[in-house]
C-alpha cells in the first residue's frame, strides 16, 4: 500500500471519528437540556477528572494555617468592624467618648483562671427626646442606658472632659401661656442612685436667658452670654457654675462664641448672607477685645487650636466660599473646597490639619441661611485636609459605602484621634468613622 493511500484512510478514520463524537455529543446536549442540564465538553469526555478520594491532600490545612487567636473582648466584632458606622439609633442632642477598662476571664493553659484589661473607647449621648443618657462600646457596638433622669427636648448637651459632667439646654414653655418660651440652662453629674444600676443626673440650673455656651478647650470650664436687655454680658465659670466671672459687656447683642485657645474667645457676629459680617478677639486675661475680620458677608468662623489660623466663609451669589485667615501676617487664602467652619474640625495633634464634611453639591441659595432654617440640607462626604502641603483626601463617601446622606454637623475626635465622630443633621443620629 502506498503512503498516499494510507494517509487518505487515516483522515478518512479520523473523520468519521469526529462525526460519531458529534452525534453522540449533540444527543447528549438534547437530552441534558430535556432535563435542565447542561452537559460540557470535561462532563462528556471526562479524562483529567479524579475522584477526591484518589488524590488525598498534600497540604495539612490544620497544621499549616494557624488557629485564630482569642481576642480578649470580642473575636467577631474586631474582624466585622465597619470604618464608618451610625451608633444611635435614635435623635441625640450631643455626645462625646470616654475610655474604659474591661475585664476578661480567662482559663490559661496550666487551668488557671486569670484575668485580662484591655481599654477600649466608649461614646457616650444623650438622647434628645427624654435626656436619658447611653453608652455604646465601639469594640462591640454593645449599647447600655447608664442614666435615666428624664428631662424632654434636650437640644444641646456639652459634656465635660471625663464625659461625668454635662450642661443641657432646651426650651421651657410656660404652662398658663405657651406662648412664652425661655431657654433653660442645666449643669448636671452623673452619679450613682443607692440600690440601682441605672445612675441619675444630679446638679443645678443657671441663670436665665442665657444666649449662647460653649466649653473651653480642655472642656472643664463654660464661658456664656447672658441676656439683660439692653446689653448682652459674658461670664466664665466651671462647668458646675462655680467661680464665676465677668470678662465680658456688649450693647450689641448677637453673637456666637467660640472658646478656641486657653486664652482667647473668638466672638463672631450671627451670620446672614445678606448681612456683613465681623469677628474680634476677646482675651480671657486681659479682657481686651480686638477686630479679627470684618465686612464679611455670611460670616462664620473657626479658629485653629494654636490660634493662628482660622477656617471662615464668605456668602457669595448662590453659594459660599472656604477661606483661611492667617492671624499672624493677615493673609486670606482661599480652600479649594466649599463647606461651611460649623462643618469642619481643626486637629489638635496635626498642626495645619483639619477634618471637615464637604457637600457634594451646593443648590443656589441665600446660606448660611437656607441651611440654618431646614431649608436645604447637604449631602457630604468627610475629608481631611493639610492646608500646609494642599494635600485633600477623600476619607469616605457615604452614599457609595452605605447608601446613606449624611449631613455632618458637630464634629469631634477622641483624645488619640482614631475616631471622627458626628451627629447627623438630617435625623439628629450620632455616627463615627475609624480613622485608622
Amino acid at each position: 500500500m502506498s503512503r498516499k493511500i494510507f494517509n487518505i484512510i487515516i483522515i478518512i478514520f479520523i473523520v468519521i471519528a469526529i462525526g460519531v463524537w458529534a452525534f453522540f455529543y449533540f444527543s447528549s446536549k438534547q437530552e441534558a437540556k430535556k432535563q435542565g442540564e447542561d452537559l460540557t465538553f470535561r462532563e462528556f469526555f471526562p479524562f483529567g477528572q479524579r475522584e477526591s478520594i484518589d488524590f488525598p491532600l498534600l497540604i495539612d490545612l490544620e497544621k499549616t494555617v494557624p488557629a485564630p487567636t482569642e481576642n480578649p473582648i470580642d473575636d467577631k466584632t474586631e474582624m466585622v468592624k465597619e470604618k464608618l458606622r451610625k451608633i444611635s439609633s435614635f435623635p441625640v442632642s450631643g455626645a462625646t467618648v470616654v475610655s474604659k477598662t474591661k475585664v476578661k476571664e480567662k482559663e490559661n493553659e496550666n487551668g488557671e483562671i486569670i484575668k485580662e484589661e484591655k481599654i477600649v473607647s466608649v461614646a457616650r449621648y444623650m438622647e434628645k427626646s427624654t435626656g436619658h443618657l447611653y453608652e455604646m462600646f465601639l469594640d462591640t457596638n454593645e449599647e447600655v442606658k447608664i442614666a435615666n433622669t428624664t428631662i424632654p427636648g434636650v437640644n444641646e448637651a456639652l459634656f465635660n472632659s471625663d464625659g461625668n459632667s454635662v450642661v443641657l439646654r432646651y426650651l421651657k414653655y410656660d404652662s398658663l401661656n405657651p406662648s412664652l418660651v425661655s431657654i433653660e440652662t442645666f449643669s448636671g453629674k452623673i452619679v450613682d442612685d443607692e440600690g440601682n444600676s441605672i445612675k441619675q443626673l444630679r446638679g443645678d440650673f443657671l441663670s436665665q436667658g442665657i444666649e449662647a455656651l460653649v466649653l473651653s478647650p480642655n472642656k472643664n470650664n463654660i464661658f456664656y452670654l447672658s441676656n439683660l436687655g439692653e446689653e448682652v454680658v459674658g461670664l466664665t465659670s466651671e462647668v458646675d457654675n462655680s467661680n464665676k466671672k465677668q470678662i465680658f459687656n456688649s450693647q450689641f447683642t448677637e453673637w456666637l462664641p467660640q472658646w478656641a485657645t486657653n486664652e482667647k474667645i473668638i466672638l463672631t457676629t450671627k451670620p446672614s448672607a445678606k448681612v456683613s459680617g465681623f469677628a474680634y478677639g476677646l482675651n480671657i486675661k486681659t479682657k481686651s477685645f480686638d477686630k479679627i475680620l470684618d465686612k464679611v458677608f455670611g460670616l462664620t468662623t473657626l479658629m485653629s487650636p494654636d490660634g493662628k489660623k482660622i477656617l471662615y466663609n464668605n456668602s457669595t451669589e448662590g453659594g459660599f466660599n472656604l477661606n483661611t485667615y492667617l492671624t499672624d501676617t493677615n493673609e486670606k487664602v482661599v480652600v479649594e473646597l466649599s463647606t461651611l467652619p460649623e462643618k469642619c474640625l481643626w486637629s489638635s495633634l496635626q498642626n495645619n490639619v483639619v477634618f471637615c464634611a464637604v457637600p457634594k453639591y451646593i443648590e443656589a441659595g441665600d446660606y448660611p441661611d437656607i441651611w440654618y432654617q431646614g431649608l436645604f440640607s447637604f449631602s457630604d462626604d468627610l475629608w481631611k485636609l493639610d492646608l500646609e502641603t494642599g494635600i485633600f483626601t477623600v476619607l469616605v463617601n457615604p452614599t457609595e459605602s452605605l447608601g446613606v446622606e449624611i449631613d455632618a454637623i458637630k464634629l469631634f475626635l477622641d483624645k488619640d484621634e482614631n475616631n471622627l465622630f458626628f451627629i447627623n443633621k438630617k435625623d439628629q443620629s450620632l455616627w463615627t468613622f475609624d480613622l485608622n
